[in-house]
């Protein structure tokens, strides 16, 4: 499992006007029309330890998809951080309605050797 870095795109982030200053800090990100392949979404990081917690990413564009999100749950295990949740959900054109599903990953246990 892999988690894109929404970071490293060129992308223009904000912050909401109603934070309250609480552990977890949103950041929204956008970016320009044409870079339709990329996702859009929101960042949630912990403020006290500058850590990714959530990921929710839109991808405008996805194959063939009508639409299309990921949403990814990190957590931190012996100072490394996993997603350990992944859920996906979609939205293909059908012949009468659309087809819709939603899949969902989850990791209950990561040993780290060293």
């Amino acid at each position: 499992m892999t988690v894109p870095n929404v970071f490293a795109q060129a992308s223009e982030f904000c912050f909401y006007p109603n934070d309250t200053g609480g552990v977890e800090l949103a950041l929204g990100f956008d970016h320009d029309v044409s870079l339709s392949q990329l996702p859009v979404g929101l960042a949630v990081i912990d403020r006290d330890r500058y850590l990714l917690r959530w990921l929710y990413l839109y991808y405008p564009e996805h194959l063939d998809y009508k639409r299309f999100s990921r949403s990814y749950r990190l957590t931190l295990q012996d100072g490394y951080v996993f997603p350990d949740s992944i859920w996906e959900v979609g939205a293909r054109p059908g012949i009468f309605s659309p087809e819709y599903y939603r899949l969902e990953t989850v990791i209950t246990g990561i040993t780290i050797y060293r």
